[in-house]
């Protein structure tokens, strides 16, 4: 049984035996029947997903109340820490949370939150704690721990924003592997594991032997980074417990406790950075590009006069792979390319600006940024990749692959370019070749998902559709690879014949997918799958939805096929000359309808 809980939602989503039916916590003992294509109407925005696939009904009504028990303690925690709210408002929060920390697994769930970053300093821990001497221990004992915690969590909390970004493949991977780190207890793992100052090497294999971090590329080389500056110490960070306060918090003539003036200092510009970060992520999520220009532009001048161009840089690339995620591709180049006007001798910053001309199709753009961060930094290895990627997407593929080989030569260690010759080996159709790369890779990186989905397409190119089925994931979806493992998975049930299984997929992905840009690779190949059963004007229809500058070609290709089954030859016409140019590439594109469509009516 698939199972799906979000503690936010207070929703359980379950799939067993092709039925699909929801769980709420509002009402445990009811299934209420769903389709597969509500379930991500269900969760909405929230972000504490957690799948399962090896529960009973039993258990995931236990998770349930599990998820929205720690969720609940959260917004308690915010309650009790708000110097600005009353304090009959706190205490009652501190009541209600005594009783939520009954739980260890709600108290295990806080504190992986709460060791994941410092404490802002708005925070009022030593007013929370004079407000709760007379419930017993959990509460005060979960805020005086934090407390006396904070030099450390603030030593791991930099230790992670200091591994090199060559560790990760790219920044959304990083944001994936902090979420991930974060979720599974890895911080507070760590924080603990320095606190009782025991060996390192408890930690890292408590780390490596945890399978949802397995999902992360390169995850055993990021932990490594991770523990690394603490491996040059031979003390843990001093544990600093703040004064106990000897009085009540001064309290204003409304009753609410007045917050001391703090000076300014780095965790606070941390705090209200990450703040503004959000916002302007939230103002992308409802497409309010007026305001997310108006939040950047105070989060960029914020930077500048509290830290420098490096770290308004760093921002600006984090703030465009998120606009990346959400398909909004036109924001990502604004944001790369003012990070290159703010840092222009920032390599990273050209390397990602790079990747933003190429998501919107100016591929020449991207190969000139790419060339340019080359030859001013040579030593970036992410901007080597991305070129090599530019020559493969224009086509260019006996020079990709030689740009891979060059790389591969210099930095034998780096997976990205490894896939990427494998991905221009099935592009050249050397597929015997290209089996052995992604062989190679799989048996250095097992958990490597991109080189088992590459692998997975050549064999079902060779003709072992059942053996490319068995190398790919069988569970629902969540990671950006995993994804492309699904739409990987439809399309070979499409080509097997298995038309309503492949459709199946397809609607999922088009319904569930949280990414614009990877549902419109579905609706693409549900353009395909329709096109097989002849059934012309939903494939117009599907077409007309896609944006994404990358399938623009396949698009107009589908069109044409279209077109022609419909008789209607002068739209075919037109999407046959939106085709670039590549001789007779372009031709056989549209030789098939010519072949088999009725014959026009009318000279041309």
């Amino acid at each position: 049984m698939l199972a799906v809980i979000s503690g936010t939602a207070g929703v359980a989503f379950l799939h067993h035996d092709r039925r699909s039916y929801s769980i709420h916590f509002d009402a445990p003992g009811e299934e209420v029947p769903r389709q597969l294509h509500e379930y991500r109407l269900l969760f909405g925005e929230a972000r504490d997903l957690q799948f399962f696939d090896d529960l009973n009904v039993e258990d995931v009504r236990h998770r349930l109340l599990e998820a929205r028990n720690s969720d609940d303690a959260l917004h308690l925690l915010l309650i009790l820490f708000d110097a600005e709210l009353s304090q009959d408002i706190r205490q009652e929060a501190a009541c209600d949370l005594e009783s939520l920390l009954e739980s260890r697994a709600v108290v295990a769930w806080a504190e992986r939150i709460l060791y994941a970053a410092p404490s802002p300093e708005a925070s009022d821990t030593a007013g929370a704690i004079l407000l709760c001497p007379r419930i017993p221990g959990r509460t005060r004992g979960l805020i005086e721990e934090l407390r006396r915690l904070q030099s450390i969590i603030q030593a791991v909390h930099s230790a992670w924003n200091d591994i090199p970004r060559a560790a990760f493949s790219t920044l959304e991977e990083r944001v994936y592997a902090k979420a991930v780190v974060v979720r599974e207890g890895l911080f507070r793992a760590l924080v603990l594991n320095r606190a009782e100052e025991k060996k390192l090497e408890v930690f890292l294999l408590e780390g490596w032997s945890n399978q949802v971090l397995k999902t992360v590329g390169n995850y055993r080389q990021i932990l490594q980074s991770w523990v690394a500056p603490f491996r040059q110490t031979k003390t843990a960070p001093t544990l600093a417990l703040e004064e106990e306060p000897d009085s009540e918090p001064e309290e204003q003539e409304d009753g609410r406790s007045k917050r001391r003036r703090l000076p300014i200092n780095s965790r606070e510009i941390l705090g209200k950075v990450e703040a503004q970060k959000e916002a302007i992520v939230r103002a992308m999520e409802q497409r309010n590009l007026t305001r997310v220009h108006e939040f950047v532009d105070e989060l960029v001048d914020y930077q500048l006069s509290h830290g420098g161009p490096s770290y308004a840089v760093k921002s600006l690339c984090d703030l465009a792979m998120e606009a990346q995620k959400r398909g909004m591709h036109a924001l990502q180049r604004e944001l790369t390319k003012r990070s290159t006007e703010v840092g222009p001798d920032d390599g990273w910053s050209w390397a990602q600006h790079g990747k933003a001309l190429l998501n919107i199709g100016d591929f020449e753009g991207a190969l000139a940024a790419y060339d340019s961060t080359i030859r001013e930094h040579p030593e970036k290895v992410s901007a080597k990749n991305g070129r090599a990627e530019v020559l493969k997407s224009l086509n260019r593929l006996d020079e990709a692959l030689a740009a891979y080989d060059s790389i591969i030569r210099e930095h034998s260690e780096n997976v990205s370019a490894k896939t990427g010759r494998a991905e221009v080996l099935k592009s050249l159709n050397r597929l015997d070749e290209a089996l052995t790369a992604y062989d190679s890779i799989i048996r250095e990186h097992s958990e490597n998902v991109i080189a088992r989905n590459g692998r997975a397409c050549v064999l079902a190119s060779m003709g072992k559709s059942r053996e490319a089925l068995k190398q790919l994931s069988t569970k629902l979806p969540v990671t950006v690879d995993e994804w492309v493992g699904y739409h990987i998975r439809g399309m070979i049930l499409l080509r097997m014949g298995k038309l309503d299984d492949a459709i199946r997929i397809f609607e999922h992905g088009i319904q569930s997918n949280p990414r614009p840009a990877s549902r419109d690779y579905f609706r693409t190949a549900m353009a395909v799958a329709k096109l097989r059963q002849r059934d012309y004007s939903s494939v117009c229809d599907l077409l007309d939805t896609v944006k994404t500058p990358a399938l623009r070609n396949q698009t107009n290709v589908l069109r044409i096929h279209a077109f022609g089954g419909q008789g209607q030859f002068d739209q075919a016409e037109v999407a046959y000359h939106a085709l670039p140019d590549m001789g007779s590439r372009r031709r056989c594109a549209v030789g098939s309808w010519r072949r088999t469509s009725p014959p026009r009516t009318r000279t041309s």
